[in-house]
């Protein structure tokens, strides 16, 4: 997921396959060649949110810099082991590596928000095996979560000051709605949420929006669309008008 700030600070969550396609979009934009800063930010490191980085066409151009956050200390040798031999035939680093200029900047247990620009990053740990990060942005007056790989429980819905700092006025949040009520029984533990656990915890937040991420691979695209269809009828039989819901999509551009 890519966001632009007010100021036109570039952040990158994670780096999944799409990160391929929006680096061919980078490359068509107007101030490709003006804007050189990408902030790449990782929630945790399994392998559907790292494989893109090799394919990002921006990491191999010396002009461009690209910083990475994260709150594992080895974040450097989890990107650098994917790249090396026999699983790709381009080193990250050295004479043979990606040409832009990487820094690598570690979120510390005892600091809860960090700036990017003028954007303030908020961070909160969210279950998930081998554990994940969700991410909050406040800037110019609006707020986003990006909660990837998210098993909600009980425990996200309390209105501790932890919690509450996190989680409210909150414009948008792109959550972790991957299962239906049904395959989630099966797959407790497996860190993920179902559509209605999603919507619990929107009404629960006040969050005025949230867009349904991190589909199941085995669903086709009707039944992703049905589990929005039954998302919407599980908010309104609960007598709300809010959240406002959607499907995340590749290529969507939403303004806030």
């Amino acid at each position: 997921m890519e966001l632009e700030t007010s100021d036109h600070s570039r952040i990158i969550f994670d780096a999944g396959t799409g990160l391929r396609e929006l680096g061919n979009d980078l490359f068509l934009r107007p101030d490709y060649k003006t804007n050189r800063v990408y902030h790449l930010i990782f929630s945790h490191f399994h392998w559907d949110h790292i494989q893109g980085l090799p394919f990002f066409g921006p990491a191999y151009d010396a002009e461009n810099t690209i910083i990475i956050y994260s709150t594992r200390k080895d974040c450097k040798q989890f990107l650098e082991n994917q790249m090396l031999q026999p699983y790709f035939p381009v080193p990250m680093f050295g004479e043979r590596g990606l040409k832009a200029k990487f820094e690598f900047r570690i979120i510390e247990r005892d600091v809860p928000t960090f700036k990017i620009g003028n954007a303030e990053i908020g961070w909160h740990r969210v279950r998930h095996p081998g554990g994940a990060v969700s991410y909050s942005v406040t800037d110019n007056g609006k707020k986003i979560i990006y909660s990837t790989d998210t098993e909600l429980r009980q425990q996200d819905l309390e209105k501790n000051e932890q919690n509450k700092k996190f989680y409210s006025d909150v414009d948008i949040m792109i959550i972790d709605a991957q299962y239906t009520l049904q395959d989630s029984i099966a797959k407790e533990g497996w860190g993920h949420s179902t559509y209605s656990m999603a919507v619990d915890f929107a009404i629960n937040w006040g969050i005025k929006k949230i867009l349904l991420f991190h589909q199941e691979p085995t669903y086709t695209d009707k039944a992703i669309f049905n589990i929005r269809s039954s998302a919407i009828t599980y908010r309104d039989c609960q007598g709300m008008q809010l959240p406002e819901i959607d499907v995340a999509q590749e290529g969507m551009d939403i303004i806030i």
